[in-house]
């Protein structure tokens, strides 16, 4: 293991959280001048991340692949409403109007900055988050074991954080950042729940992604709308070798999914199953921002037919 390397591993065993504080202001400082970009240069820092991270060259002009065509929405195609449903707060309204209030996570409070949270009227166990970007996510088994103080620096660290200007994923540049709290939700056995990522082509679904173990080692395994195991995953992605049931629940979580994706011409829905009952999760226009590959590199056009990205359909 290179010196700095080691170096880093034991200061951060050592102090974590000075460390964590330390690589939160350097990944600000490194992703700020992507924020004064002009389209022309964004068209080139794409390419360039896309050649680095899929490993081929991008076609703007004629895209095929899927992962080619998350590029091609980024740059072309940012409808309001994206931003709407991927603000991880508004989209709560949508999800109420198109399939009902019974499948939201229940809502413990939305504050504009961490300083006001109180606390003491939270139960013991919650999930705090931003609405403006993914994975900034706390989770709260038990409160009295929490740094207050730390936790109120990582949320007001990720509401400045301009997340839409790491990828270009600029839907999310919309979005009023806020906090939110949700209920802890939990399946017996496990603390990772699994999570069914249900893509949809013109309101169709068409495969669905179960992820797994998210936090400690991220599985994932895939399944056509007929529940048939697919021979492909994201690489960022272990794969998961064990069996994995088909939920009594599937059909009714691709009606669900069916009814939120519609006039999309893509957009992944993702849902969770806890103890029987279907909840929602979010929805994903620019799924893994498009620069994670897909295994085997042939799934990547498969997935790339199902999608319509006809420019005449964009508004």
């Amino acid at each position: 293991m290179p010196i700095k390397r080691y170096i880093r591993k034991v200061l951060k065993k050592l102090f974590p959280y000075r460390m964590a504080v330390h690589d939160d202001r350097k990944r600000l400082e490194k992703i700020m001048p992507n924020t004064q970009l002009t389209r022309e240069q964004w068209i080139e820092t794409i390419k360039e991340q896309y050649r680095r991270k899929v490993g081929h060259d991008l076609n703007l002009d004629a895209p095929r692949r899927y992962t080619e065509k998350i590029q091609w929405r980024k740059l072309n195609d940012n409808q309001p409403i994206y931003s709407v449903l991927a603000d991880k707060y508004a989209v709560r309204k949508w999800v109420k109007e198109r399939i009902g209030e019974e499948y939201l996570i229940p809502l413990l409070g939305v504050w504009q900055r961490a300083e006001d949270i109180d606390f003491d009227r939270l139960p013991n166990s919650f999930v705090l988050k931003t609405n403006n970007a993914s994975s900034a996510i706390i989770i709260v088994r038990n409160k009295k074991d929490i740094k207050r103080k730390h936790i109120i620096e990582k949320l007001n660290h990720w509401l400045a954080y301009p997340f839409w200007a790491e990828r270009g994923q600029f839907h999310y540049k919309a979005i009023k950042p806020v906090i939110i709290a949700e209920k802890l939700m939990e399946c017996e056995g496990t603390k990772d729940l699994p999570d069914y990522k249900i893509y949809c082509f013109d309101g169709k679904p068409y495969c669905c992604s179960v992820d797994i173990d998210r936090y400690h080692g991220h599985k994932q395994v895939n399944f056509d709308v007929n529940w048939h195991r697919l021979d492909w995953r994201f690489k960022a992605c272990e794969d998961y070798t064990g069996d994995i049931e088909k939920p009594a629940q599937y059909e009714t979580m691709l009606r669900l999914a069916e009814k939120l994706s519609e006039g999309f011409s893509h957009v992944r829905v993702d849902l969770y199953l806890i103890k029987q009952r279907i909840y929602f999760g979010e929805m994903t226009f620019t799924p893994w921002s498009g620069i994670t590959r897909l295994v085997p590199d042939e799934f990547d056009f498969v997935l790339g037919e199902q999608w319509n990205i006809d420019e005449a359909q964009v508004k």
